[in-house]
């Protein structure tokens, strides 16, 4: 604990009120409860109980999903990138040499891990605070952090002298005179041992949590979304007792004043109440701060040397202060590289307004058009229910008994009336009073107000999944598809800028704390060993990257042609290594890379033979001048049809014609003479492949001219 004084304290209690009605007054202005209660559906009974008429179209509904679904489908692969490679470890006898490429790999292994749903699924958590950004409040904070949970546990430990060295057990009289007359070996020291209680970690995790836009804090002078230069951060809190006590390791009989009913840090749930005494463990509330230690010091420190503040309701001493807990410096003053540099609450905002920390979310920006939407349809149900014929009669002229048959519809064709009442025709007797009707301008209004709404929003028909009204070419179809993701891309790349920095921030905490227990759980016993004993080797040693395409939407169908078309394309390349694909197809096909790919068989060896050709070989006299040029040829030697002719020619003249010249077939590999080669493989068109995928020919439909 770091002392307080009550200057300080003041100031703090000051900056926390302001910001709390800073945080009240926005959350007024852009309607935060209204929004939220316009995303879900509206009660079937109001508070009177009475039956609820108002009719909400789920327009906020569809496009928050459609814009969560679109800036973060799934979590995405993080993939660390080696700024220079170099040797952690130097080889061993039966082992090479460790390099940080290699150990950086293995990192990247539990830091995916880690971010899974086993372990702190973010997934969810980015979910939530897009939604957060999108419905009621315009920003989604989250809160990165490390908790442990320790136990006492009685463990043997040696017996220090007060030089700190091990005292030795005595040793026993019988193997001290065994030694001495040779009869057994000399005794080896034991240290004295005791038990002594130490304090081990049973469990640990890693955290990445979202929480409430109405518990966040941001200094009310601040006005920037650049929450990072901020002087500090915070948030409120609302926890049982016990927790408190636990997180806080306080004693027992530890009390504070109990929580404001009228402040709570989140949005209130429109189901029934139920009250958090039920449980029997009082909610106390209070709030935790991190700022910038030059904030309250004449010293000369680090600019970004963190302290934690975290007071409590009820209570005039703080619960904790002191300095942050994620950093260390060195001797000379400067940050370590295992150190969390900035705060531990990190705010998601899509998008930024001049001079304001706070900005309005996708809702507020349409909550006029949206709510008069919703007081369109309602107004037609209305007007559907209301119109019912209303008719005027004379009750003078029809018999009550028909006038109850005529209102239940049991009158068949003829109406009985008064003798002499329809001399003054049928309109005397009863007269239908005209209704008002909805005119075609209502319905326009309405399209109008939808098609504010899909410019202010980006969204349009096509990028909900709904079919447009009327026809469009593809030209026009195409531009407005390209300026619609064009929007979506840029948020969503700020939404992957912003995740890239919150797994930066979680995996300092991973080398600060994580020692061979999680290590060896998630990547084996030898490499969990290596990874804990060179972990301080990768502390700035790499950057943070996400993995091509990792996180977003794509087809099954078109994905697995893509990958197909790739494969053919790059098989036969001799620089590529087909094992690679050969893996990621078969995942994408759904089999076992360890079984679906297989070892090629081993090529047979070739017999290799060696010929050896004399001159007398050649001589068309004797018999074996057929079998040498086959041999030859066979060989590579290019022997011509004409060379053969020409010496069987001039051996016949040698012998007069008196000795036979052996015969020599034709080269079955020499070219056709005369005939031309052929012409070269063809190559694939871009038309053939658009043949291949949709079996239909390019160009315009047969028939159009």
């Amino acid at each position: 604990m770091i002392p307080l004084a009550a200057k300080d304290l003041a100031f703090w209690r000051t900056e926390i009120k302001q910001a709390r009605q800073k945080r009240e007054d926005v959350s007024t202005t852009y309607g935060w409860e209204e929004n939220l209660k316009r995303y879900g559906p509206k009660p079937v009974k109001n508070a009177l109980g009475a039956a609820n008429a108002d009719v909400n179209i789920g327009a906020d509904f569809r496009d928050v999903e459609r814009k969560k679904a679109a800036l973060f489908y799934d979590r995405p692969d993080v993939s660390l990138d080696v700024t220079q490679d170099r040797e952690v470890a130097p080889a061993g006898p039966q082992q090479p040499a460790l390099m940080l490429s290699t150990l950086i790999a293995w990192h990247q292994e539990m830091l995916n891990e880690l971010l899974g749903p086993q372990h702190a699924n973010v997934k969810p958590t980015v979910l939530k605070a897009l939604f957060n950004c999108l419905c009621p409040s315009g920003v989604g904070p989250v809160s990165v952090g490390y908790q442990v949970t320790m136990k006492t546990i009685p463990t043997p430990s040696p017996v220090m002298d007060e030089m700190g060295q091990p005292m030795m057990a005595p040793t026993p009289i019988k193997e001290t005179i065994g030694a001495a007359l040779g009869m057994m070996p000399p005794p080896m020291p034991v240290p004295m041992m005791e038990m002594v209680d130490v304090e081990t970690p049973i469990e640990e995790r890693w955290f990445i949590s979202e929480f409430s836009p109405k518990a966040l804090l941001i200094p009310a002078s601040f006005r920037s979304t650049d929450f990072q230069r901020a002087s500090w951060l915070g948030k409120d809190w609302r926890k049982p007792l016990s927790q408190v006590k636990r997180e806080y390791q306080l004693p027992n009989d530890w009390t504070a004043g109990r929580a404001d009913d009228e402040s709570k840090p989140y949005f209130e749930d429109q189901t029934p109440d139920v009250s958090e005494d039920d449980a029997g463990d009082p909610y106390i509330s209070g709030v935790e701060i991190t700022y910038r230690t030059q904030l309250r010091t004449d010293k000369e420190v680090h600019p970004d040397a963190m302290r934690q503040l975290v007071l409590v309701d009820g209570k005039d001493e703080p619960l904790v202060h002191r300095d942050s807990p994620y950093q260390d410096f060195t001797e000379t003053g400067e940050l370590t590289e295992d150190s969390l540099r900035g705060f531990v609450d990190r705010p998601l905002i899509l998008r930024d307004l001049s001079d304001s920390a706070w900005i309005p979310s996708d809702c507020s920006m349409t909550a006029q058009l949206t709510k008069e939407l919703d007081k369109f349809r309602t107004d037609s149900v209305k007007q559907r229910a209301n119109s019912r014929r209303v008719i005027l009669f004379d009750a003078s002229k029809i018999d009550p008994t028909v006038k109850d048959k005529i209102e239940n519809g049991q009158i068949g064709t003829f109406i009985p009336v008064m003798e002499g009442s329809l001399m003054q025709g049928k309109d005397a007797i009863m007269q239908e009073i005209a209704q008002p009707s909805l005119g075609r301008e209502t319905f326009m209004a309405q399209d109008i107000i939808e098609r504010d709404r899909e410019q202010i929003l980006g969204i349009g028909s096509n990028q909900s999944g709904v079919a447009t009204k009327g026809r469009k070419t593809a030209t026009e179809q195409s531009i407005v598809q390209r300026n619609s993701e064009a929007r979506f891309e840029q948020e969503r790349q700020r939404v992957l800028e912003w995740y890239l920095d919150v797994v930066a921030a979680f995996d300092t905490l991973v080398i600060r704390y994580a020692d061979a227990r999680i290590a060896v759980k998630i990547l084996g016993e030898g490499r969990g060993q290596m990874w804990a004993q060179h972990k301080q080797a990768l502390a700035g040693g790499y950057g943070y990257n996400l993995r091509v395409d990792s996180g977003k939407y794509l087809d099954v169908e078109a994905d697995r042609r893509q990958m197909l078309q790739f494969y053919n394309q790059v098989r036969q390349d001799p620089f590529i290594n087909p094992r690679m694909i050969l893996k990621d197809l078969a995942e994408k096909f759904g089999y076992d890379p360890s079984e679906f790919i297989v070892e090629p068989p081993q090529p047979k060896p070739e017999l290799k033979a060696s010929l050896s050709v004399k001159a007398e070989d050649l001589n068309p006299a004797l018999p074996q001048f057929a079998l040498m040029v086959s041999l030859l040829r066979q060989g590579g030697w290019q022997i011509s049809e004409t060379d053969v002719q020409l010496a069987q020619q001039q051996a016949s003249g040698v012998s007069g014609g008196m000795m036979p010249v052996s015969g020599v077939g034709p080269d079955p590999n020499a070219p056709p003479t005369g005939a031309h080669p052929g012409a070269a493989t063809k190559a694939p068109t871009l038309n053939q492949h658009q043949a291949d995928e949709t079996g239909q020919r390019s160009g315009p439909p047969v028939g159009v001219m």
